[in-house]
């Protein structure tokens, strides 16, 4: 039966195991306590005999140091494994997830601030982005802002409400040359997404689609060929 009991916790794996140094800090305690100890004995034997003695210190119980000093070298010891973060190793897990990683390229020449949808073409596919973000937990997000040229604001990344703030704070003058060249767009977001994983990628294009730079037909051709 203790068997039982303890052998879980010889299985405990530790996330931080440099706290085990802490550990250290009960010796000087231990130390202490034996010192105080012997001192309380010294003490007492210079006062006479320790049977003529005790029975003059009523109301004095000689176990309550010694319970109190136990549970302070416990509390300390408790500490330490706790700031060690010991955990239980399971075999078990949950299905595997093949997250998405998906590049958000948002056009923002000055053709997207026509109003002839409401607000205008580059509030609403502002919307719409934010919309998707927010189905994709677990997925990661990175974020490319074109016009003439194409800069990627947000590498992949996890923090779907950096990715919402980032889309947020783009405007016609975060890209300084005008224009509208979907086919750079389609590149840099082809360079954002990993080489190695031929899956699981995607690149979803925010512009009106009035191309007036590059060839966006080789741009995707390129991007099928990477797997996107």
């Amino acid at each position: 039966m203790p068997m039982k009991i303890f052998l879980p916790l010889l299985q405990l794996q530790f996330q931080y195991p440099q706290h085990a140094l802490w550990l250290l800090l009960l010796l000087p305690l231990v130390a202490a306590w034996l010192l105080q100890m012997l001192w309380k004995k010294r003490i007492l034997r210079s006062l006479g005999d320790a049977k003529l003695i005790l029975p003059l210190l009523q109301g004095f119980a000689p176990k309550r140091p010694l319970i109190k000093n136990v549970f302070l070298i416990l509390a300390v010891a408790l500490l330490c494994i706790a700031l060690m973060n010991p955990q239980e190793p399971r075999e078990e897990g949950g299905p595997a997830v093949s997250g998405l990683e998906i590049v958000l390229a948002l056009d923002v020449s000055n053709s997207m601030l026509c109003t002839d949808v409401q607000p205008n073409r580059l509030e609403r596919a502002r919307l719409v982005a934010h919309q998707l973000i927010d189905t994709l937990a677990g997925n990661k997000i990175a974020v490319v802002a074109f016009a003439g040229e194409a800069w990627l604001q947000l590498p992949l990344t996890t923090d779907m409400q950096a990715a919402k703030l980032l889309l947020s704070s783009v405007q016609p003058q975060s890209v300084p040359i005008e224009g509208t060249d979907i086919a750079q767009a389609l590149q840099v977001s082809n360079q954002g997404l990993p080489v190695t994983d031929a899956s699981h990628k995607a690149v979803i294009l925010f512009t009106d689609g009035e191309e007036l730079d590059g060839d966006a037909k080789a741009a995707v051709d390129e991007l099928k060929q990477a797997g996107v």
